[in-house]
């Protein structure tokens, strides 16, 4: 009985802040417990918001939810942002979009110089 009493401990750990919206909190919690990844989730966050998730699923090492919003993100990459959408793919280890969005510039190559989107290929 005395070894379960004993056993609380003051932790010295060092805190760190992480700087999330209760949005995307509530995000993360959901994708634990839930079986299938809302693909309606650009409606309620935004692609800001799907962004901001992503960087979170990176940073709180969530490989399959990093994947689930890449997909998402990918239905929303233009030949306007495909660039920005590229930089956070890279800084996310998104792959998979990172991918796709090489993809897209290396198909629309002639429509991006014609119509001068010289900062798509600013990488």
């Amino acid at each position: 009985m005395s070894c379960l009493c004993s056993f609380v401990r003051q932790s010295n750990a060092t805190k760190f802040p992480v700087a999330l919206s209760t949005n995307i909190l509530e995000a993360l919690v959901d994708y634990l417990y839930r079986t299938n990844f809302p693909m309606d989730i650009v409606d309620q966050l935004g692609l800001e918001g799907v962004i901001d998730l992503l960087r979170a699923a990176d940073q709180f090492l969530m490989p399959n939810l990093v994947r689930d919003v890449e997909v998402v993100i990918a239905e929303y990459v233009t030949v306007r942002n495909v660039a920005e959408i590229y930089r956070v793919a890279t800084a996310f280890n998104a792959n998979q979009l990172k991918t796709f969005c090489m993809e897209l510039i290396t198909c629309n190559v002639a429509l991006l110089l014609e119509n001068r989107y010289d900062r798509v290929f600013i990488l």
